[in-house]
């Protein structure tokens, strides 16, 4: 996955990424309708932790499992739906162990 750019296919490494949609998306069996209607407030930045497990992959956002298939109408599988791209967070401050002393 390119560093710069938004995809659409879920994260297979281990890391953190942003995702920028639903990552629940079919959760709660609305979305499966035909008249569904997406609220702007289910749509949300997210920052999410991909983790090496013995078995593949968890992925975690907010204290949550997502999981690590996408969201399909037609098979009625639940999961994210959105843009994912990898995250680049800054260093912890050197000194915070002094803030604490």
């Amino acid at each position: 996955m390119a560093k710069d750019e938004w995809t659409t296919k879920i994260p297979t490494e281990p890391g953190k990424y942003w995702f920028y949609g639903d990552p629940h998306y079919g959760n709660m069996g609305r979305d499966f309708r035909e008249d569904a209607v997406v609220e702007p407030t289910d749509i949300k930045m997210h920052l999410i932790s991909v983790n090496k497990i013995s078995n593949g992959i968890m992925i975690v956002t907010d204290g949550a499992f997502i999981p690590s298939t996408p969201f399909n109408k037609k098979k009625g599988q639940a999961g994210p739906l959105g843009y994912w791209k990898p995250a680049t967070l800054p260093e912890s401050p050197k000194d915070i162990f002094e803030l604490f002393s």
